[in-house]
Parts: structure tokens; sequence; C-alpha cells
């Protein structure tokens, strides 16, 4: 089996990944939020040797039905500028097949945005013009390296927040790219009283989209349909 390369923006993403009984099945980096650091952690894995590549973590929808929780599985990833790319067909219908026989999943694109889509607004007018159906700020990049080692590419996302729902203004993400502790969050939206609703319930559904993020890595470990 093909070593995979597993990136993440965020640590507690990579956590709920099992230890695979096989040290060669896969590889994790937690490389933080943003494009330039996927695609850091995506070259440090092709450096490494893995043969395929995966984005895992949580993504935003910006389909309306989408709820928290909801299993995407890209059939290609838009950048910021509008390229698109599709995933690799084959790997997709196989981990398909395997997310399948436990949850309902859901297929479509994936757009790569430069910074957070925080208003319902902001993802409503990137559903208008891209027709994605859910946002991240990694899954391009990391298709890119793939496409230039020339190795299988995946997007596996689950939805943290609704179409629909507002995230805190000031989006809770540290200096490295790394998510700010619940503490951190609310300390920063009692400074300002509009913010603690948002951000309660920013931390409510990330706790929700975990406990789904953990439970497709224990039903597609260790070679996620590879």
């Amino acid at each position: 089996m093909p070593t995979l390369g597993i990136i993440t923006a965020f640590t507690h993403e990579a956590d709920v990944l099992p230890s695979p009984s096989n040290a060669n099945a896969y590889r994790v980096i937690a490389g933080g939020v943003g494009s330039a650091r996927a695609r850091t952690a995506a070259e440090a894995h092709i450096a490494q040797g893995c043969e395929a590549l995966l984005s895992f973590g949580f993504a935003g929808a910006l389909e309306p039905g989408l709820p928290v929780g909801a299993v995407v599985l890209a059939t290609a990833i838009r950048s910021p500028n509008g390229e698109e790319m599709e995933t690799t067909r084959d790997w997709h219908a196989n981990l398909a097949k395997t997310i399948s026989r436990h949850l309902a999943w859901n297929a479509g694109v994936l757009i790569q945005t430069d910074r957070p889509a925080v208003t319902p607004q902001e993802k409503s007018d990137l559903r208008e013009t891209t027709k994605a159906i859910a946002v991240d700020m990694e899954s391009y990049a990391i298709g890119e390296v793939a496409a230039a080692s020339g190795v299988p590419f995946l997007a596996l996302r689950i939805i943290s927040d609704r179409a629909r729902a507002r995230l805190p203004r000031r989006f809770p993400l540290t200096e490295d790219g790394r998510t700010a502790k619940p503490g951190e969050m609310l300390i920063g939206a009692l400074t300002e009283p509009t913010e603690l609703a948002p951000s309660v319930s920013a931390m409510w559904n990330g706790w929700r989209a975990l406990q789904r993020l953990r439970r497709v890595a224990s039903l597609c470990a260790p070679d996620f349909g590879l």
C-alpha cells in the first residue's frame, strides 16, 4: 500500500487519527492555516516519500442544506483565482464506498479562499460565483503539490459551520495559523458583547464537527480507500 501523506490545518484535527499498526500506512502533518503552510506541509510529505496526499479537516458550508458534521468528499478544488483541478477519481470512488457503508456523504466542488468566509453574505456570494458547496483555506495548495509530484490527491472535509451561520469577526487564529484556545476566544468575545453568541456557537459546532471527524477517521483509516 502506498504511504499516504495527510495534511490538516489544526493539531486537534490531526489528533483524531488513530495510530496505524503499520507505521508506513500514513504520516500526518498539522501544518497550520492557509495555502502557504499547507503547501509546505505537502512538500514535506513528498520529500519524505509519501505517494499520495489527503487534505483532511474542517470546512465551512456554502450549500445551505449542509449541516454541521456533514461529510464532504470533494470532486474538484477551486483556487481563489478561479482555477479548478479535479481530485483523483478512482480514489474518490473507493473512499466513497467505504464511507457509504456507515455515513451519508456529499460530493461537490470545494473552494479555497485566502481568508475565512465569516458572514452568511460572504458565504452566499461564494456559493453564487463558484457553485462550490464548501470552503477551506488549504486544499488547492495541497492539490498543486500533488499534481506537480504526480501523486493522487483527495480532500475529505467535515462541515464545522453552516452557510447561514456567522463566525466570530475576530476569527480565532494565532499568528502561526493555529487555532486559539476556547478560553482565549471567550475573553476576546467579552470585550465585544455582540461577539459572545457567535463565539460560543463556533466552539460548540467545532466540537460537534470534531466528533464526526474522529468517527470518519476511525472508519477510513488506515488506507482511506487508497
